[in-house]
């Protein structure tokens, strides 16, 4: 090598590591330009989740959930789905139901209570820590977050309490989002005006403040920048005269140089819609006790806790998830429904017949058929309303807010709402009730149609959510057999809460794609 070639090789190299490899991350991990050059919107995600699954009856043909009993299109707009989706009918060309779909994981835990060990599984689809509430890894909302990000800088996903409540307000707790090794997520205040600031940060005193001079490192980042435009037609050049392995080569440095850069520096800035605004916090009902330490000190029930006050403070909660996700905020969102809810909403005050500690928990213990109890499957059914009509809100104020390219900001948000269980009558993790909303383009097949597989698995589920938002997954979480993750996790009876037949150490915790 002559002495000029090997300068020329440390000018390069020296271009490289300081400035031009900013250019792959530049062209590669920003979105690609829509019409009219806007920049592309970035997708996201929203996950909703309830208690108890279906609550009414433990299969077919007394399933109040299931639209129908095969694959086919939903009810003609404007009909209710079904008894337990009667809310969704607004939005009935938005949304796919899913039938057939198996939390399997949960049965690799030798815990007796029915309902922990199916919390833990459902977002993660892997198995319980011991006897600890929590999975031993992370869940869908934090795995696509850190891919959908812009940057390090923002949070992979956020969780919002549906209700105001105190944290630990009858076992409100965030058992089913779950960070990395099974961390604690990210959960925000339920009391909105609160949730703004933990979303948002604190209000920003003085909208215009003075400039500031750049930091020293905000002038070497743009030298960075500038650099890269005085290299990349070198690097263009060079690629042309090296061979075809060395230009492999020299692609494969590149790349490693770029995600290098975006794992320090993030994936590109931030996109705020046009119609981004921070929530007024000071116009939000604060309601007291604040917290959990608060409600502590006091020794008062607060009158709004197990969302009895839902009417009050939904709205503005409703609100601080879209516009974080409308300000680019945070990209992935999760939304978490009380375990034992009053329902106050859907029968006015004081005439809920749920209004008594762990009511809704005893009654759908005894609903394994709809004749058991007729009038208890009714007020369940009437009080189920309340979840569907915040879905539905959901998906229709997304739809209201325009995205940077003019699109809706529900044309790149992919919304899906589970459950942790099939059946809480008998802890059945078998069939748990799925809708998914938004994202139009990642459903070949249309929307407003309802779906049964012949048996999928929450892994499947998460794993084609993810192909959704751009991945290439073909497994989420545990792989492998039943049998064998419980081996590992010293479990020997698999069919505690089973609930249907060839459950065993073959069956497999995937199955295959699903049809949408």
């Amino acid at each position: 090598m002559t002495r000029r070639m090997l300068i020329d090789r440390r000018r390069f190299l020296f271009g490289t590591g300081g400035a031009m490899l900013a250019l792959p991350v530049l062209e590669s991990l920003l979105p690609r330009t829509a019409r009219g050059g806007v920049d592309a919107p970035p997708k996201r995600l929203v996950v909703v989740c309830h208690h108890q699954g279906r609550l009414v009856a433990n299969g077919k043909p007394e399933d109040w959930w299931s639209p129908r009993t095969t694959t086919g299109p939903l009810p003609p707009a404007g009909t209710a789905p079904s008894a337990m989706l009667a809310a969704l009918a607004p939005i009935r060309d938005e949304i796919v139901t899913l039938d057939g779909i198996d939390n399997l994981v949960r049965h690799a835990s030798a815990m007796a209570d029915g309902h922990i060990p199916a919390l833990v599984s459902s977002l993660t689809c892997q198995p319980q820590a011991g006897e600890e509430w929590r999975s031993i890894g992370p869940s869908i909302d934090y795995v696509a977050g850190l891919r959908l990000r812009a940057s390090a800088a923002m949070r992979p996903s956020l969780v919002l309490p549906a209700s105001a409540t105190p944290y630990n307000d009858y076992g409100y707790s965030p058992t089913q989002w779950q960070g990395p090794d099974g961390t604690e997520g990210a959960t925000v205040s339920g009391n909105p005006a609160i949730a703004v600031g933990d979303i948002f940060g604190p209000p920003v005193a003085d909208p215009t403040p003075t400039p500031q001079p750049p930091t020293l490192r905000e002038r070497l980042a743009a030298r960075r920048v500038d650099l890269l435009s005085g290299v990349s037609d070198q690097l263009a050049s060079l690629r042309q005269r090296v061979s075809a392995k060395d230009r492999e080569r020299l692609d494969r440095h590149a790349a490693f140089i770029a995600s290098t850069q975006a794992l320090l520096q993030g994936g590109g800035p931030s996109q705020p819609t046009t119609t981004c605004t921070r929530p007024d916090e000071a116009a939000m009902p604060h309601v007291v006790p604040a917290d959990w330490d608060e409600w502590q000190q006091t020794g008062n029930l607060p009158e709004w806790s197990r969302g009895r006050s839902d009417d009050l403070t939904w709205p503005h909660q409703l609100e601080n998830l879209v516009q974080a996700l409308a300000c680019d905020v945070v990209r992935v969102a999760g939304l978490g429904f009380h375990p034992d809810p009053a329902w106050s909403s859907e029968f006015g005050a004081g005439a809920s017949p749920f209004e008594g500690d762990g009511a809704l928990h005893n009654l759908v213990h005894g609903l394994q058929a709809t004749a058991n109890n007729p009038s208890g499957a009714d007020e369940i059914a009437t009080g189920f309303q309340s979840y569907g009509r915040k879905f539905t809100q959901l998906v229709q104020r997304l739809a209201e807010i325009e995205d940077i390219d003019g699109s809706r900001l529900l044309d790149n948000t992919l919304v899906v709402w589970v459950s942790e269980m099939g059946y809480g009558s008998d802890h059945f993790a078998w069939n748990i009730p799925v809708v998914m909303a938004g994202m139009p383009s990642a459903f070949p097949q249309g929307q407003g149609r309802h779906v049964v597989h012949d048996r999928r698995t929450m892994g499947d589920l998460w794993a084609h959510v993810l192909r959704m938002l751009g991945g290439d997954d073909q497994e989420f979480g545990a792989t492998g057999t039943l049998g064998a993750l419980a081996d590992a996790h010293g479990v020997a009876d698999l069919s505690l809460g089973a609930g249907y037949t060839g459950l065993g150490p073959s069956t497999p915790l995937h199955a295959g794609p699903l049809d949408l």
